[in-house]
């Protein structure tokens, strides 16, 4: 059993098989097995945006990385920028967790929450702890099957949990989960497959308001830097 979701781990991982199986993933790896964060390093984020699935992965080790060698260029090349790919990213909040911080702090949302700003964000969320992080794209076993919108366009439905690491013994620190629902592009100046839209969503079992504070969504997570 999942304990941040409370979703039996074997039902995510036998639905990542089907999928990754059936070939509805094109170029898909095995995104949702577990593996070992890597520790930052100068040597830099491996790259590939060739498929969604391979952006995705791109975009979890620039997280794990955090300000290490190339990470923010290695996420940042994973959102749609007009100038190469012929749409610009957006990010659009979560109706819950953006009402949550309206009443909390009385102000006006960000709009639109583009590249801009998502860089910012990057650096806030690596500095959130100081431990190892580890970042996965887990199967929503709600939407579980992606969307071909169009030779060049693609929808996606994934879970995200960021969990920092203890240095010895402990439990991960879950300090980001929630889902998203992400339009992919292909960049119409090179052989990738960027985001251009990303629709968060708080994770239902977590809820707005979460029993432990620190297991916020991204759209809190953007929000609290904005």
């Amino acid at each position: 059993m999942d304990p941040v979701t409370g979703r039996p781990r074997r039902i995510a991982a036998l639905l990542a098989c089907f999928v990754c199986a059936s070939g509805v993933l094109a170029g898909c790896t095995n995104l949702f097995a577990p593996r070992t964060p890597e520790r930052p390093s100068e040597e830099g984020v491996p790259t590939d945006y060739s498929v969604a699935d391979s952006t995705l992965e791109t975009m979890a080790r620039a997280i794990e990385a955090k300000a290490g060698g190339n990470a923010l260029s290695a996420y940042l090349g994973a959102l749609a920028d007009s100038s190469a790919d012929g749409q610009y990213f957006f990010a659009y909040f979560d109706p819950a967790a953006a009402a949550r911080w309206q009443a909390a702090t009385g102000r006006t949302l960000p709009d639109p929450w583009g590249l801009d700003r998502e860089e910012i964000f990057f650096g806030h969320l690596s500095g959130l702890r100081g431990q190892r992080y580890d970042f996965a794209w887990l199967v929503d076993v709600d939407h579980p099957n992606d969307e071909d919108l169009g030779p060049t366009q693609r929808l996606l439905h994934r879970q995200y949990v960021l969990t920092a690491l203890p240095e010895g013994a402990g439990a991960p620190d879950t300090i980001a989960v929630g889902y998203a629902d992400l339009t992919f592009i292909k960049s119409q100046t090179a052989d990738k497959w960027v985001i251009s839209r990303w629709q968060d969503r708080v994770d239902p079992a977590v809820g707005a308001f979460p029993a432990n504070p620190d297991q916020l969504s991204f759209s809190a997570r953007r929000l609290e830097n904005s």
